[in-house]
Formats: structure tokens, sequence, C-alpha cells
């Protein structure tokens, strides 16, 4: 499923949803039950994307709610209210260290204590958070860079008060990546609404667009 509000290169940013369990869902990828398909599925996502972008690099995140000390926490602002991770389509020469220490400076800033410290790496995407994150609240970034090498990390919050803002992760890939630092450029709620640019709307429109067109997705 392609995002609407794409915040990646050429609208090259789709989600990664599981199937309905019974008449309900998952509420975080850590909770899926079964992992290996969702690792089939995603790998076939990313490999398709490839296929089409084989110099890009693809970014992927997951802000996973769950539950601190019975206390449920929800993904902050979030627009669905199942389990979906992000896939995005990056501009050549994007390094994963960047993206990373501009989602530690986040972290920092809203109250966590040493967020570089608390990165549980790995060099599994989506698949397997729970043996890392058990029912508490994560987020979780990576990147498949050209070469096909895998990297991600895992930053579990323990506490209640470590909240993490609404749309955090589309507001680090803005700054660090495009070097748009305004809430019209990135918040989905923004743009949905309406409080944006014209060029904006646009941009977005010819991006969603060619996506489709590139990919048949």
């Amino acid at each position: 499923m392609q995002d609407l509000v794409p915040i990646a290169e050429k609208g090259g940013h789709v989600l990664l949803m599981p199937n309905k369990v019974g008449k309900g869902h998952d509420i975080s990828l850590a909770t899926v039950n079964d992992q290996k398909q969702l690792e089939f599925a995603t790998n076939v996502a990313v490999g398709e994307l490839k296929k089409i972008f084989p110099e890009n690099p693809i970014f992927i995140f997951e802000h996973g709610p769950g539950f601190i000390e019975g206390e449920p926490i929800a993904c902050g602002g979030c627009h669905l209210d199942h389990a979906h991770g992000h896939i995005l389509l990056m501009p050549k020469g994007t390094r994963l260290e960047s993206i990373k220490k501009g989602i530690e400076k986040n972290l920092a800033q809203i109250g966590w204590n040493n967020p570089a410290s608390r990165a549980e790496k790995s060099d599994e995407i989506f698949a397997n958070i729970y043996n890392v994150t058990g029912i508490n609240p994560y987020l979780h970034v990576g990147m498949i860079s050209p070469e096909e090498n895998v990297t991600s990390f895992t930053y579990v919050q323990k506490l209640e008060s470590e909240y993490v803002e609404s749309q955090s992760l589309r507001r680090v890939i803005a700054d660090v990546v495009y070097s748009e630092k305004s809430t019209w450029y990135w918040h989905w709620r923004e743009i949905s609404s309406g409080n944006t640019s014209q060029q904006r709307l646009t941009q977005l429109q010819n991006d969603i667009e060619h996506f489709r067109k590139v990919t048949q997705f």
C-alpha cells in the first residue's frame, strides 16, 4: 500500500501491513505471530523496489505501540491503528548513520536518557523485534544499501515519560535527508488538511502518480 503523503524519493513510500487476525489485528510488527511470513513479505516488498531502483538505498521504520507497567502506549499521531511498517526509497548516497544521529538527537531533546547507548543493532528488518522489545513500545529503523547490506536499530521505550512525539521519524527524514524543517513539508495531517503550499501538493501528486506508473503498485 502506498503512503498517500510520501516522505520519500519519487513517491516511493509504501506501508507493510499484516493481515487481520480474526476480527482483530496486530498492534505492532513485534506482535505478529508468523514472523517467517512477515520476513517473506518484507523481502518481497523491498525486492520489488530494488529491481526498479537498484542504486537507491531503502530506509525502513516502525513506531511500535506497546505496554509500560500495564498501561498501553500508542503510536503517537499514527493515522493507522494497527501494525504497519514504512518502507522508503531514499536519494542516492543517503547514509543510515546520518538518520540515526538525527533520531537520537530528537529523542534526547524529548527526554530520553542517552538514546545512542540504547540502540540495539541487528541485521534484520521488521522481523523478530519482539526478542528485543518484549511488550514495550519501540522505534525500529534500518536501511538496505544498494549493495544489499542490511542494518537496523531498535530503541525500546522503558518509561512512560519517554514520550515519542507525533510523526517524529517523518520529521527527522525531512530534516536530515531533504533539509526541510517546516511541518507543511512532512506532517501528514497538515498536508491532508491543505495546510501546505501548492508547490508541495503538486510535487506529492506528481510523485505518487510517477511511482504508481513505474512500479504498478
